[in-house]
């Protein structure tokens, strides 16, 4: 196992030793290392678990590369391994997290354990098979959550004052990659991608081609928060759209004989029809290559946020104990020749990469893109709120999740009905625990109080800047009413609607798709975007 750590950490670092500080020789970096290791062992005070201890450093090494570069154990591939495709592991289908020391219930899937026997958000777990959850952290209550297939589970949880007991069948968990399709007004399909699994493309150019023959007459792609995964996947998408033999990228690493080119293999299903690509700061990896393919080749037209600007590929590496190096080992260019990589600050080890050779590049019809900013929208839409200071401080202060609480257990909702909570209620119960409402002005006061400038002034001053960030916070509660109410009616419709009564509510209110409707609607002003000749 010590030769494996050795061999491993040395040859992640070793390449990319610069020649200034390069050592002498790979034979003196192993004495060294195994120098440090024997030290370690030998005289650290207490006994190490030798086999905890190195994948701990192995970890370490690989995860001090890069952001991306990982080191995985073999059950940790073989976990990693079923969630490419869609695949997790088997248990309750609940998130649970510890809120003041409690494990408490926050989400129930649809059509899951938790969900089918009655648990609800807000319901705090006490025991499992007979065991308290009391001590035990949050991930060794999840491993009690969590087992075969098909077995079952004995849940006791504490609502309000009373103690249910309830016996859960544990399922496989799936996340599915499409998360949501409509038809919208009988003309615009609309597909929610949340990530590029097996079977993606697959079922990607099932949905494409069914809504093709039901008539529509243009494509929404909403890839915001998608964070990638397998780009194979993301081709066969893109080949539902573009002529057969489109090149749709190139990678380029360290060697120039592993640089290859990529592109689709599938005879299109429509290469005319017009499509729109929502986007954001969360779109990452290989839903970037798809916005910014659709882009390059004026497929699309672009509408949201600049996206995250991941353009790196990870292969994967197989170690003699069948754990594995997930390691970065190229860029992606998309066909125009750009990079979309947006590089974080190099490493002292690491080279800084080669910069673009080319000053400006070009869609296909001629219009300008950018290198190393992610992909940039067609048309911006801000997609944070106005108000998102407070939102943010509501949410972390979980005001709002213990009213939705108190609101699941006396409403029920209508399949119509969106205002599903008294907006004056709502309001009456943040002004009256505003207290908890942690504000950003508050911090930065509390942070000022401590200062030696601060603490020289009469009580009376301080009492009176406290009273005015309270009247503050009041007045700012009060204006932001509107869309306080909005993410709490969000919260209810999620747990009870799930995710496809969430899409279908934020639809009514969702500017990026409402403009995009306008523009597949406007030809003329689609053409004019994408410069159509």
């Amino acid at each position: 196992m010590k030769e494996l750590l050795i061999v491993v950490c040395l040859s992640l670092f070793v390449p990319f030793h610069s020649q200034e500080n390069a050592r002498k020789n790979f034979e003196e970096d192993v004495q060294l290392f195994t120098e440090l290791y024997d030290l370690i062992q030998e005289n650290y005070v207490d006994t190490i678990i030798n086999d905890e201890f190195i994948y701990n450093i192995l970890k370490q090494t690989a995860s001090s590369v890069d952001s991306y570069t990982r080191f995985f154990t073999k059950e940790e591939t073989v976990l990693r391994n079923k969630s490419w495709s869609g695949i997790s592991y088997a248990g309750i289908g609940a998130n649970v997290n510890f809120i003041n020391e409690e494990v408490i219930i926050e989400y129930c899937k649809k059509g899951y354990g938790a969900d089918s026997v009655g648990l609800m958000m807000g319901d705090e777990i006490v025991s499992i098979n007979d065991s308290s959850v009391v001590n035990l952290n949050l991930t060794n209550t999840v491993k009690l959550l969590k087992g075969p297939s098909g077995t079952s589970v004995k849940v006791n949880v504490k609502r309000g004052e009373v103690i249910k007991d309830f016996t859960i069948i544990r399922k496989q968990i799936v996340s599915p990659s499409i998360g949501y399709t409509n038809l919208y007004e009988n003309e615009i399909a609309l597909i929610k991608i949340n990530q590029f699994l097996r079977g993606s493309g697959v079922a990607f150019r099932d949905e494409v081609r069914g809504f093709i023959d039901r008539g529509a007459k243009g494509i929404v792609v909403d890839l915001r928060g998608n964070r990638g995964g397998i780009v194979k996947e993301c081709i066969s998408m893109l080949s539902a759209f573009l002529p057969k033999g489109t090149l749709i990228c190139q990678l380029k690493s360290k060697d120039p004989k592993s640089n290859y080119k990529e592109y689709t293999k599938q005879d299109p299903i429509n290469t005319s029809i017009p499509i729109v690509i929502l986007i954001d700061k969360n779109t990452m990896s290989s839903a970037e290559i798809f916005a910014g393919v659709m882009q390059d080749l004026d497929r699309a037209v672009l509408i949201g946020e600049n996206t995250f600007g991941k353009g790196l590929v990870q292969g994967t590496r197989f170690l003699e104990d069948e754990s594995t190096l997930y390691i970065t080992a190229a860029r992606y260019h998309l066909p125009s020749g750009r990079s979309i990589n947006i590089s974080a600050k190099n490493k002292p080890f690491i080279s800084s990469p080669a910069k673009e050779t080319t000053p400006q590049f070009f869609t296909l019809n001629g219009r300008v893109v950018q290198a190393n900013t992610g992909v940039l929208p067609d048309l911006f839409i801000s997609q944070k709120s106005n108000n998102s200071n407070i939102i943010n401080s509501v949410s972390k202060s979980r005001l709002d999740f213990n009213f939705t609480v108190s609101q699941l257990r006396k409403i029920k909702l209508s399949p119509e009905d969106s205002t599903v909570a008294n907006k004056k209620e709502y309001l009456k119960y943040l002004l009256k625990n505003k207290e908890t409402i942690n504000l950003n002005a508050e911090k930065e006061w509390r942070k000022a109080k401590q200062s030696t400038t601060l603490s020289t002034l009469p009580a009376t001053v301080l009492i009176r800047v406290e009273k005015g960030l309270n009247k503050i916070k009041k007045q700012l509660i009060k204006s932001s009413i509107d869309d306080l109410y909005k993410e709490l009616n969000k919260g209810i419709i999620y747990q009870t609607k799930y995710l496809e009564g969430l899409y279908a509510y934020n639809l009514k209110t969702d500017d990026c798709f409402m403009e995009s409707i306008e523009l597949i609607s406007n030809q003329s002003k689609y053409k004019k975007v994408i410069n159509y000749r």
